[in-house]
């Protein structure tokens, strides 16, 4: 579906009121887990990060890894918020916002390629299938040439 601007500026991935309402008590569970969650922080604005994450792909700065691994934990917060959601039974606002990150996942899936060589050697859970997108890399040379550099020097003998 052609889309009229960027992504994170789109009306379409601004959760309602009510939907947004319903899943502060998750928001509120995660919260709770994490040392630092500014008052700011909502799956809302998670989703409008998501988005930009995926309008800037192509468009990092040079040694743009750092900007983009920060960039992803946005995604992981929202995986956190509807798991929360799902876990105290709001249902209806955690299946309304995960259709909205879902049309945006196909399009992060548009603008990346699986990461074979695994260049995103920071994240350590590699085996959580919930966190798929970070098996990815964007496809943005600026970015990747930045996570060659970032790699581990051979061990000797190894």
């Amino acid at each position: 579906m052609a889309r009229s601007g960027p992504l994170h500026d789109n009306p379409r991935y601004e959760l309602p009121p009510e939907v947004a309402a319903g899943l502060v008590p998750a928001e509120q569970a995660v919260a709770a887990r994490r040392r630092r969650w500014p008052a700011t922080h909502s799956i809302g604005q998670f989703i409008r990060n998501w988005a930009a994450l995926i309008d800037d792909i192509g468009h990092y700065r040079a040694y743009g890894a750092d900007d983009y691994l920060h960039d992803l934990s946005y995604r992981v917060l929202i995986e956190q918020v509807l798991a929360a959601a799902v876990d105290l039974g709001l249902t209806d606002p955690a299946a309304y916002a995960a259709a909205l990150v879902h049309e945006l996942d196909q399009e992060f899936l548009r603008r990346t390629e699986p990461d074979e060589r695994r260049l995103i050697t920071t994240i350590e859970d590699w085996g959580d299938p919930s966190l798929w997108f970070i098996h990815r890399l964007p496809l943005d040379a600026n970015v990747v040439e930045h996570l060659k550099q970032l790699q581990p020097p051979p061990r000797a003998g190894g």
